[in-house]
């Protein structure tokens, strides 16, 4: 009997586990089994968990007068950031 309530109650907490809230000035690069995916911000988003992963990017740290390009020019610019830093951490990793 208490397996039909903690059922649904896990379920439900690994879907919540997926929801994000990102603000204006960051975006994800979500990779997806470990391929690029896609850009996603700002607002709320969900991820599948355990097979999407994210790499929170902070424009203002990382892309300077991003405020000032297109959404396509700042997706593209969050796409190269994100497979740099994921190229170098996979080079400093296998030395």
């Amino acid at each position: 009997m208490t397996g039909l309530f903690v059922l649904p109650l896990l379920l439900v907490l690994f879907l919540l586990n997926g929801v994000y809230r990102i603000r204006d000035h960051e975006r994800f690069a979500v990779f997806r089994a470990g391929r690029f995916f896609r850009v996603t911000g700002p607002g709320w988003v969900f991820l599948i968990p355990l097979v999407d992963k994210k790499k929170r990017i902070n424009l203002n740290r990382h892309i300077p007068g991003w405020n000032r390009m297109s959404r396509e020019e700042l997706a593209e610019k969050v796409r190269v950031f994100a497979l740099e830093t994921k190229s170098q951490n996979r080079a400093r990793n296998s030395d």
